[in-house]
């Protein structure tokens, strides 16, 4: 088996990928990353909030109290990497990925859905540095947020891909070269804020390394669930003149 994608597992600390599993049921959704940060679904139901969605599943998230949570905590981190599918039912649905602490204006790192898509980056009580874009998808898309605090300025510092492209985003306050006191990751609810997303979830993944422009583009065009295992790939027979005649001898006899 060969995996075209082997280098989108390299730097991987967290993967969440309901369409990578064989089944899906149970408070249990498994980090296929390797490092055992599972999640656990809460206020869920086992039995019916793991759906159909394409060819895999997904999570589906009713707005009113589900969430993911991993135990998973990025506080003081310098470098921040989330790459997460969110399919959106409607214009007006919201989504929450990522960790946050505090009030509504605490200490965060999270991607926000709404009719535009904030990438929210603080540091302290109080902090209010993000940038945004405005987005109006709906169904499934691919958002990536990239946080390095080892760049000058607001540019370098956050950026931002959907769908593979990345965006020219609006910034307001001055993001911080480290997180602050985060709290644990999680899909599905905005912490610090008290906010539940509306929608379904599916391969979200965190990486501690810069990703290059291409493998972003391969997380999109790739689709769900790419590079998370190897792939089969068929192996065409070459096939010379010699080879060729052999074969025809064996099967037509002398007489071809």
């Amino acid at each position: 088996m060969i995996n075209r994608y082997a280098s989108l597992r390299q730097g991987l600390v967290g993967a969440w990928c309901p369409s990578a599993q064989r089944c899906g049921s149970g408070f249990t959704l498994p980090d296929l990353s390797g490092y055992g940060n599972n999640g656990t679904l809460t206020n869920m139901d086992p039995g019916t909030d793991w759906v159909a969605s394409g060819s895999g599943l997904a999570l589906d998230f009713d707005g009113s109290n589900d969430y993911v949570t991993t135990g998973l905590s990025f506080s003081g981190a310098s470098k921040l990497i989330i790459s997460a599918w969110i399919f959106r039912p409607s214009s007006t649905s919201n989504f929450y990925v990522g960790c946050g602490a505090g009030g509504s204006s605490g200490p965060r790192a999270n991607l926000y859905i709404n009719g535009s898509t904030y990438f929210l980056t603080a540091d302290k009580i109080g902090g209010s540095s993000y940038g945004s874009v405005l987005c109006s998808l709906t169904g499934w898309n691919n958002f990536v947020y990239i946080f390095d605090g080892s760049g000058v300025d607001n540019a370098t510092r956050l950026s931002a891909y959907v769908n593979g492209s990345k965006q020219t985003l609006t910034y307001v306050d001055t993001i911080p070269g480290t997180l602050g006191n985060v709290g644990v990751f999680e899909i599905g609810r905005s912490l610090g804020q008290g906010l539940y997303g509306t929608g379904q979830a599916d391969d979200v993944r965190i990486y501690n390394r810069a990703l290059t422009p291409t493998e972003i583009q391969q997380l999109y065009t790739g689709g769900r669930g790419v590079g998370l295992a190897p792939e089969r790939i068929k192996h065409r027979r070459k096939t010379t003149a010699a080879a060729f005649n052999r074969r025809r001898r064996l099967i037509c006899g002398a007489n071809c």
